[in-house]
């Protein structure tokens, strides 16, 4: 069950969103922004549960279109709730429970590395 919930979060995308981070990042500190290690990590976690946040959601919400078999690479769902509805009640709690991880997080990065509140 585990094994599926975790396929249900579509890891494989947390990368391509991770490396897209760590350019935005490298960009700045080549542009002359100071570099924090620190800061990196704590921005990589925020936006890795953004990231993982959406996949639960849309996993969740798009139950009703995704078709097994209908699936490709990016699209589609991981197919894990057609295939095991029984699991969608802990697919919808692992989505708001990420919601929330995402926007705490968030708000405590602002907070911690003072920047401004439009920057969420």
């Amino acid at each position: 069950m585990l094994n599926k919930l975790i396929r249900a979060g579509r890891p494989h995308f947390l990368i391509i969103g991770l490396a897209l981070f760590v350019f935005g990042a490298a960009w700045a500190a080549l542009s002359g922004a100071p570099f924090s290690l620190a800061r990196l990590m704590f921005g990589a976690l925020v936006v890795l549960l953004a990231q993982l946040s959406v996949s639960y959601s849309n996993e969740y919400f798009d139950l009703a279109v995704d078709q097994p078999g209908s699936a490709t690479p990016f699209s589609g769902g991981s197919g894990v709730l057609t295939v095991n509805p029984g699991l969608r009640q802990a697919v919808r709690w692992i989505a708001l429970v990420l919601m929330a991880g995402s926007l705490l997080s968030g708000a405590a990065f602002l907070w911690m590395y003072s920047y401004p509140l439009w920057a969420i």
